[in-house]
């Protein structure tokens, strides 16, 4: 089984308001899993 795990920061151009606080990028985590000739 193979895993790779990306980072990403993507910046908003208008700020999202969100609980209060505006927020000036999206962040996320990407996870890609690889097991024989099954993925995703």
């Amino acid at each position: 089984m193979k895993a790779k795990i990306y980072l990403f920061s993507i910046p908003i151009k208008h700020g999202v308001i969100f609980f209060d606080q505006k927020l000036k990028t999206r962040d996320g985590l990407l996870i890609y899993l690889q097991n024989g000739d099954n993925e995703g």
